[in-house]
C-alpha cells in the first residue's frame, strides 16, 4: 500500500502548485456545498424517519370511542366492542 500513499502525494503536490488561487476558492465551495447536502440528507432520513414513527405512535394505541357503534375503523386498524 506505500504506491497508494505516493500516489495521493503525488496529486496533492501537482494540485497545489499547478492550480489557480480562484479554482482553489471554487473547489472549497463545492466541497462546502457537497458537506451541505450530505449533512441535509442526513438529518431528513433521521428526522423523517422519527417524526414518521411518531406521527404512527398514537395508532398503535387507539381506544375504540365510547359507546355507538360496535364495529369501526380507527388508523388502519380493525377494533370491536364488547
Amino acid at each position: 500500500m506505500g504506491g497508494w500513499d505516493k500516489i495521493v502525494n503525488n496529486v496533492a503536490a501537482y494540485y497545489d502548485e499547478n492550480t489557480p488561487q480562484r479554482t482553489k476558492l471554487i473547489d472549497v465551495f463545492m466541497a462546502f456545498l457537497a458537506l451541505a447536502g450530505a449533512l441535509q440528507f442526513l438529518y431528513c432520513v433521521l428526522a423523517g424517519n422519527f417524526v414518521r414513527a411518531r406521527a404512527a405512535l398514537p395508532a398503535r394505541f387507539a381506544r375504540p370511542p365510547r359507546g355507538g357503534e360496535g364495529r369501526g375503523r380507527l388508523g388502519g386498524v380493525r377494533w370491536h366492542t364488547c
